[in-house]
């Protein structure tokens, strides 16, 4: 191939002020990228901002990217959205808070910043775990959380130690105590969730595009609703997309989450809007 004498090259045009892309149609490592460097900027558009709150919904947002919306963009009020967004996901997948936890730890440089504890306040066959956050700065704790297996108040714990940390679920703060505390293990989310989500999803889909659908899958689907398990994505399938009046007990459900929940409210109206109006772009 020829190459450009390097007079020439030197003099690469820009794009023109009004070519704009259509985000949407970006794959993750770009998107990735784009919103990596919109932080370095400290300048995130309106559209870009869009966009993430549509991919962080949907569940299409990495460790990284989580970590970008809820503890690197804090404060901006474009953000807020995909913010929101964000964290109504993690709220459904705790098991990503502490991928996202032991992400900010490193590029903290403070690998052993997120530390646990056990409480032995439980009954029997309960498990209480506290989270927090001791970095060069600051010593910080979400919520004791009791649970029926010590994974999930580990991840209960971690949940709320992020949500203190990102501003999305604050924590009143009663000093840091000295005694239990330990690094937290290190552990991927993985891909098995992923996997499970995704067969979830393409059977929701599908019972919701059927004319008449079995009570107890409605009642699968509404119990997940109420346990805080599905992400926007599916909390918002159930309540426009479903073609049947027995869905009416899981829609009912999705209203009571987002009331519970204003997070998820706003990811649900973010992809609401998202769906009916034309692909987000953005200027080059």
């Amino acid at each position: 191939m020829a190459t450009l004498p390097s007079a020439q090259s030197a003099r690469v045009p820009r794009p023109s002020s009004v070519a704009r892309v259509d985000l949407s149609a970006l794959d993750p490592e770009v998107f990735s990228r784009l919103l990596e460097k919109a932080h370095e900027a400290r300048h995130l558009a309106p559209a870009l901002a869009a966009e993430a709150a549509v991919r962080a919904g949907n569940g299409q947002l990495g460790v990284k990217e989580l970590r970008l919306l809820l503890l690197q963009f804090k404060g901006s009020r474009l953000a807020e959205q995909a913010t929101a967004s964000a964290w109504a996901v993690v709220r459904a997948r705790p098991e990503l808070a502490t991928s996202v936890l032991h992400s900010h730890a490193q590029g903290s440089g403070v690998p052993t910043a997120l530390m646990v504890r056990d409480l032995n306040t439980g009954g029997p066959g309960l498990f209480v775990v506290q989270a927090g956050w001791r970095d060069q700065s600051r010593q910080l704790h979400g919520t004791a959380v009791t649970r029926g297996t010590k994974k999930a108040a580990l991840q209960g714990a971690v949940v709320s130690l992020l949500g203190h940390l990102s501003g999305c679920e604050p924590v009143d703060q009663v000093g840091f105590a000295e005694k239990g505390w330990l690094p937290a293990a290190r552990y991927s989310a993985g891909s098995v969730v992923a996997a499970a989500d995704t067969t979830f999803a393409s059977r929701l889909l599908r019972a919701l595009a059927q004319p008449a659908v079995a009570p107890a899958v409605v009642a699968e689907v509404a119990t997940r609703i109420a346990a805080g398990a599905l992400i926007p994505r599916d909390l918002h399938a159930v309540l426009f997309d479903a073609a049947s009046s027995a869905w009416e007990p899981a829609r009912k459900a999705v209203l009571c989450a987002a009331a519970e929940t204003p997070g998820a409210a706003v990811a649900v109206l973010t992809l609401y809007h998202s769906v009916r109006n034309q692909p987000r772009s953005c200027p080059l």
